[in-house]
């Protein structure tokens, strides 16, 4: 029986896969565990370097989906349209979903804003998930 290579090593030297675009690049890390079960551990700064863009977007994208969230619950539960929140929350809700206002029309404003305003929403989450998961893997 064979003892695989990375059991053979000095004890305080492990190896680990790099995360850049050379997927077979090799990095020397000294100290750390090469006992089975405990993998080479990733420094914070190299976690949040590789995820930080990626993240930034889909925090953004979030950010107008529960605005528009709360801009249709409002609407349903019928909040006071006088309230500076309320009326706060119902003009950056509009500005964001320009593009899906009077996408469908039926007869009551309830349904009217929670389907146009919903869609909206929706597609605000779906496009920051495709950015995020884009940008995570281009600066990985």
């Amino acid at each position: 029986m064979t003892i695989p290579p990375r059991f053979t090593r000095a004890w305080g030297e492990s190896v680990r896969k790099s995360h850049s675009k050379e997927r077979c690049a090799r990095e020397v890390r000294p100290f750390a565990r090469t006992e089975p079960g405990h993998p080479a551990p990733m420094t914070t700064t190299t976690w949040y370097r590789r995820r930080a863009v990626g993240d930034l977007v889909f925090i953004a994208a979030a950010i107008i989906a529960i605005i528009i969230i709360a801009h249709i619950v409002f609407v349903l539960l019928g909040a006071n349209t006088g309230n500076d929140i309320v009326s706060t929350i119902a003009d950056w809700a509009s500005f964001w979903a320009t593009w899906f206002k009077g996408l469908f029309t039926p007869k009551d404003y309830k349904m009217s804003v929670f389907l146009n305003y919903g869609i909206a929403a929706v597609f605000y989450l779906i496009v920051g998930g495709i950015l995020r998961r884009i940008l995570n893997d281009a600066f990985a």
